[in-house]
């Protein structure tokens, strides 16, 4: 079945995109605007169960020079968000909000974003051995198979191109004799790094683009978003020929039917895409806290910046893919369905 996208689905796509790099921006800018020239990184303290230090302070005398985490920061989630203290950082690093580790940098955040894909695969899988009636199934494994590989060469493009290759340039660069500079600062926190920081001159002070920033906006929210939008334009449960969302150039007279009764269309139908949706909304926010922490405490305003600008090497492209009537090969390799002259 060639199935075709209408207009008007086309827009709410795109009108997805436009929120999602808008809402990018404010969340990035808004921890920018609580950053104050601060730059924090961790130490080590017998007298805090966590301990950071801001890098940018000329003296441990001064006033936001250091943060000291310790059991006491037992606050709620809105307390912590809405307090222009220490609060929210002592708060995100004693609590682990479910499912947060499954989108930081680890193996398993290559595996969490591709999970809808997999289920796609797995329920076309079904349907071609004949153990439920869906449509189109060989060409549904072949184009999930293909954007599986799709993501994971974005990802590797990620880590290799805009991770490992361009902090070694940066350090080729910042090592260079035309960007030796004296230190902003005495180093008078080196008492208080780790033993394997302490010799290196001015820990943290140097510039250093967030690549978390990066990492957040281009590897996870991009590949959620593009395989979420997928699911909406695709949907990842089976479907019949008087679904309104599509038009097709073949008129399919075999109805959705499962083998093994009739609550399991319902469960694909109806749960599934809820929790599908929840799942990705929730993840989507505990990335744009994420971001939100990084840019307020750990970076200074050109390294957010620069980590955004960067991220957009991956943000764009896929926007373009999914959003835009061109890129016809690319669309078709990841198994987009094609724009309709129709508009119903």
């Amino acid at each position: 079945m060639n199935i075709k996208l209408t207009k008007a689905r086309m827009w709410d796509v795109r009108l997805i995109w436009i929120l999602h790099f808008s809402l990018g921006l404010v969340v990035l800018f808004v921890g920018i605007k609580k950053n104050n020239g601060r730059k924090f990184i961790q130490a080590s303290s017998s007298e805090c169960s966590k301990l950071f230090v801001n890098v940018y302070e000329s003296s441990s005398i001064e006033k936001h020079e250091m943060i000291c985490c310790d059991h006491s920061h037992n606050i709620s989630l809105l307390h912590a968000l809405s307090s222009k203290s220490s609060e929210w950082l002592c708060f995100m690093r004693a609590h682990s909000l479910p499912l947060s580790s499954s989108i930081k940098p680890s193996p398993i955040s290559w595996v969490v974003p591709l999970i809808p894909a997999f289920l796609r695969l797995m329920i076309a899988t079904l349907g071609k051995l004949g153990l439920i009636s869906t449509i189109n199934c060989t060409n549904t494994i072949k184009t999930t198979i293909q954007r599986i590989i799709f993501y994971v060469g974005m990802f590797l493009f990620r880590f290799v191109g805009l991770y490992l290759f361009l902090d070694k340039m940066e350090g080729l660069i910042l090592a260079s004799d035309a960007m030796q500079s004296p230190p902003f600062a005495n180093c008078w926190y080196t008492s208080f790094l780790r033993e394997e920081k302490r010799g290196e001159k001015c820990y943290g002070q140097e510039f250093d683009y967030s690549d978390h920033v990066v990492y957040f906006f281009a590897h996870i929210q991009t590949s959620m978003l593009f395989e979420f939008l997928f699911c909406f334009l695709v949907p990842i449960w089976p479907v019949n020929s008087r679904q309104p969302d599509y038009v097709s150039n073949k008129k399919i007279t075999t109805t959705t039917k499962f083998s093994i009764g009739k609550i399991v269309p319902f469960y694909l139908k109806g749960v599934l895409q809820t929790v599908l949706s929840l799942v990705f909304l929730y993840l989507y926010g505990i990335s744009l806290l994420e971001v939100h922490s990084t840019a307020t405490y750990f970076h200074k305003t050109s390294e957010s910046i620069i980590g955004y600008i960067i991220s957009l090497f991956i943000q764009v492209p896929f926007a373009l893919i999914m959003c835009s009537e061109k890129w016809t090969k690319v669309r078709r390799f990841v198994g987009l369905p094609n724009l309709s002259v129709h508009e119903n």
